[in-house]
């Protein structure tokens, strides 16, 4: 008999990935949430492999690349991942990326281990809403990239958010916020400061917070009850800081405010195993990052 040789048929879904900056988002949530301490660490060491705990600025194109190429294995397993010489990927979305961290957060030699394990996933978000604002602005570099870019790839059927479904998001959040009272509308514009003010907090200052709150010291609280009173501690802190004078305004004038909020902070920003109880070692070393996140990535106009 003779044998027939077949070519097999490549599937579309082993394209190559589209990665844009709408994936930044997601990318970060991965790297939070789901990307275990130990592949962090192997990560890390495929470039850092004189064990010096620094990513050299030389080094910062070859571990941006590697940390997209991992979220995108991790979320998309039968997806083809860019390759890392392909100029135009780099120069529309790891070179950008690697110059904006270099310019506004890494000082050298490099990033730091310390740094990888603490902020890297926020700086990717903050980049995220950096990306965001430029684009919303018509300042943003990326149409050029992604028509040529397209051109060249076949995408797989999958983003995080698209533009349409974050726009209805915000639709619906600011016919939610028409309704509020004054007092909401005002201190909703003032959620910058306030985001400044709980970074510069103590943790003893926010163990005294939570404390007011965990009579029977669980050291867990339910998330959606206590989180909006949480936040409210953190307003009446920010006012007395001022002059112990001052009168804050009264939590049920704020409901609305805290309650959105607080479901922006679960649905959005706070890893899964916090949505539904928060752990008061989480609240105390992490809320202020995550209120960050929330403020830089999110704005409403009233």
């Amino acid at each position: 008999k003779t044998k027939t040789k077949t070519t097999p048929v490549r599937s579309a879904l082993s394209s190559t990935f589209h990665f844009t900056h709408q994936n930044l988002y997601g990318m970060a949530v991965f790297y939070e949430t789901e990307l275990k301490a130990q592949s962090r660490l192997k990560l890390w060491h495929r470039i850092d492999k004189d064990m010096v705990d620094v990513i050299q600025t030389h080094e910062m194109d070859a571990f941006l690349y590697l940390t997209i190429v991992v979220y995108i294995k991790g979320k998309y397993p039968h997806a083809r991942v860019p390759k890392f010489n392909d100029s135009c990927f780099r120069q529309q979305m790891v070179t950008p990326l690697k110059d904006w961290l270099l310019h506004m957060k890494i000082s050298p030699p490099g990033l730091t281990l310390q740094q990888y394990n603490t902020f890297f996933a926020a700086w990717i978000r903050e980049y995220h809403c950096h990306r965001k604002q430029s684009r919303s602005s018509g300042r943003s570099s990326y149409s050029g990239y992604q028509s040529s870019y397209l051109s060249r790839h076949q995408l797989v059927p999958i983003r995080e958010a698209s533009d349409c479904e974050q726009e209805n998001d915000e639709n619906n959040e600011n016919s939610e916020m028409k309704a509020w009272n004054s007092t909401c509308k005002d201190w909703l514009n003032r959620m910058q400061p306030l985001s400044q003010f709980i970074e510069s907090t103590l943790e003893s200052t926010r163990t005294r917070v939570w404390q007011k709150f965990d009579a029977t010291q669980r050291n867990r609280l339910e998330t959606e009850k206590y989180l909006p009173k949480l936040l409210y501690s953190f307003i009446v802190l920010s006012i007395k800081s001022q002059s112990t004078k001052l009168h804050a305004p009264r939590y049920k004038e704020l409901y609305d405010l805290l309650k959105f909020m607080s479901k922006h902070l679960i649905e959005k920003v706070l890893p899964a195993e916090q949505k539904t109880y928060m752990s008061k070692r989480y609240f105390v070393k992490f809320i202020s990052a995550d209120f960050r996140r929330m403020t830089c990535t999110h704005t409403y106009p009233l």
